[in-house]
């Protein structure tokens, strides 16, 4: 296997189960091809979006359940009214699938309080991730709470759809946030935006429409190509 500092994460957005289950599938598919690339995929990220969000809304948490992943672990991102309820819905989901997942991402624009979060994510055993939509600062969040995250998520689009254009600012965010063991950053990520971010110590993306606008295999060796790229780059 071949270097595995960075990591992609696959994002699914659809209101359609079957939509869903068919890009589980690809990912599942081209499993050796990753295997041999310079970079690693360690879960898929299923964003659930409610009308808290400018973007489209999606299948309900509550039918997550109806996904099959495989032996592919999945993230499940929050952009809902009500995360809290929602975590608790997770729970369901894990009682059909028990290792399918094992962190969720919360936005926290709509978290009312943090420690009951965290304390439901400990009583659940999972893991919780924080992300900021793209006007979202850093600061309206306290550093204590942000050390309890196991990562960080910064929107570079605005939370609640794909395929728009990356908002190169948002890389100032990971400034504030150097403790964290993973800095991921989600939406309009392609070739050229994730060497941007690449040359600017970000190494864990989310990659939505980029994905499933064209063959996969093709779309993940041309983000390897960043990649090898900027390896490059640094050599020279």
């Amino acid at each position: 296997m071949m270097n595995s500092a960075v990591s992609i994460y696959p994002s699914i957005l659809t209101n359609s189960v079957e939509l869903a289950q068919k890009q589980v599938d690809l990912v599942s598919q081209h499993r050796s091809l990753i295997e041999s690339l310079p970079l690693r995929v360690p879960a898929i990220q299923l964003d659930i979006v409610d009308d808290s969000y400018e973007g489209d809304i999606t299948i309900p948490i509550s039918l997550v359940s109806e996904i099959a992943f495989g032996d592919i672990p999945c993230d499940v991102h929050l952009m809902t009214k009500d995360p809290l309820r929602d975590l608790l819905l997770v729970e369901k989901i894990r009682e059909k699938h028990a290792s399918a997942i094992s962190r969720v991402i919360v936005q926290v624009e709509h978290i009312s309080t943090f420690s009951t979060l965290f304390q439901v994510a400990r009583e659940l055993n999972l893991k919780i991730g924080l992300s900021f939509d793209v006007l979202t600062p850093i600061s309206s969040v306290d550093p204590t709470v942000l050390a309890q995250a196991d990562c960080v998520q910064m929107m570079g689009i605005h939370a609640g759809a794909q395929g728009r254009s990356f908002q190169r600012e948002v890389i100032s965010k990971f400034q504030e946030t150097a403790i964290f063991r993973e800095r991921i950053v989600d939406g309009g990520i392609k070739p050229d935006t994730m060497l941007f971010c690449l040359q600017r110590g970000i190494t864990s993306f989310t990659v939505g429409s980029f994905f499933w606008t064209q063959p996969f295999d093709q779309a993940i060796r041309a983000l390897a190509s960043s990649i090898a790229q900027h390896e490059h780059q640094l050599s020279s």
